[in-house]
């Protein structure tokens, strides 16, 4: 959860982020452009660690750059500016603003964590597994044994609420 203090530099940066969008007039008649708004728009655009990154054009001249947007502090560490893009020529002619942001939507969308969670018997011992397959990759040092029936549906519960807490997607 973010704290009050974290919501209001969100709030300002997104506010900022906006407003030198809209001295563009490019972003409002091009579809890359509203898709840049729509990015720009949602809060999730904003990870722990990383501030997006905004193609400006310059003053007077005919080509879009790439623009970090500020450092930043997460709980007292310092993280770094903006997310590495492309090794490209960080200028591009008008005319592939569509590109840039595509490379932009490929660089701040974050795929959700996913976490299934499922119960199986063993036949040779009679126990019951909770598996715990993060991101489809199966953990045995994460799942649960039990001889229980209930206390594996109860572990699954409290497993499912945990991966939830800690902001997985639980997938069936």
């Amino acid at each position: 959860c973010l704290s009050n203090d974290e919501r209001s530099v969100i709030k300002n940066e997104l506010t900022y982020l906006k407003e030198q969008a809209e001295k563009v007039n490019f972003l409002y008649t091009s579809d890359a452009g509203a898709r840049l708004l729509h990015l720009l728009s949602n809060p999730q655009f904003y990870t722990e660690y990383y501030k997006p990154i905004l193609p400006v054009q310059r003053e007077g001249e005919g080509e879009w750059v790439y623009a970090k947007v500020g450092k930043t502090e997460v709980r007292g560490k310092k993280v770094p500016t903006g997310i590495e893009i492309e090794k490209v020529s960080p200028t591009y002619d008008i005319g592939d603003f569509d590109r840039a942001v595509v490379i932009i939507e490929k660089a701040v969308t974050i795929p959700p964590k996913t976490l299934k969670l499922v119960i199986v018997k063993i036949p040779e011992t009679g126990e019951y597994k909770v598996k715990w397959i993060e991101n489809g990759i199966y953990s045995e040092a994460k799942s649960y044994y039990t001889d229980d029936h209930q206390d594996a549906l109860d572990t699954l519960r409290a497993m499912e609420n945990e991966g939830i807490r800690m902001g997985y997607k639980i997938v069936q």
